[in-house]
């Protein structure tokens, strides 16, 4: 809540993932900011399914006839690792270097948005962390880059954890 307040609950389960340190320094869970920039629609684009570059540093796919890229974390890592929103020059630069070189070649674009997100992973694992920290609170995260995919099913293992 916006300058505090009191929620009382029974149990409650965390799911801050990249945020996760601030509230459970104990836990393994490394904040990692991720960009994305997104084009203005492309007449005739032609991009089927979700492409990985760079060992997944780097990811686009078609989003309602534009691009949706984002990645570069690699190229910062120290700057990166950090819980505060925003863009870099060059991590920007790169995406849209990226655009122009590999994705659509000879091709004019423009950027319609740009925007980047929290993540959370791990410095020993990868996988996700859905587990009781005392008897009534559990935590749901580090998921890595892969909250979307992969956060409903996180959601479910939680609340059964937790006893619905």
């Amino acid at each position: 809540m916006k300058g505090g307040g009191v929620i009382e609950a029974e149990r409650i389960i965390v799911a801050t993932n990249g945020y996760t340190s601030t509230l459970l320094p104990r836990l393994d869970v490394v904040p990692a900011r991720g960009q994305v920039l997104l084009t203005a629609p492309i007449p005739d684009l032609e991009l089927r399914g979700t492409y990985h570059l760079d060992e997944g540093f780097y990811y686009f796919r078609e989003h309602r006839g534009a691009v949706l890229l984002g990645g570069g974390r690699n190229l910062d890592i120290a700057g990166e690792t950090t819980t505060e929103d925003g863009l870099s020059d060059r991590i920007q630069q790169a995406l849209e270097q990226l655009l122009r070189d590999v994705i659509l070649p000879d091709q004019p674009f423009t950027i319609a948005q740009r925007w980047s997100g929290i993540m959370g992973f791990g410095s020993e694992s990868k996988s996700p962390i859905i587990e009781r920290v005392s008897e009534r609170v559990g935590v749901a995260v580090r998921l890595g880059g892969m909250g979307v995919a992969i956060g409903i099913r996180v959601a479910r293992k939680a609340v059964e954890m937790m006893g619905r």
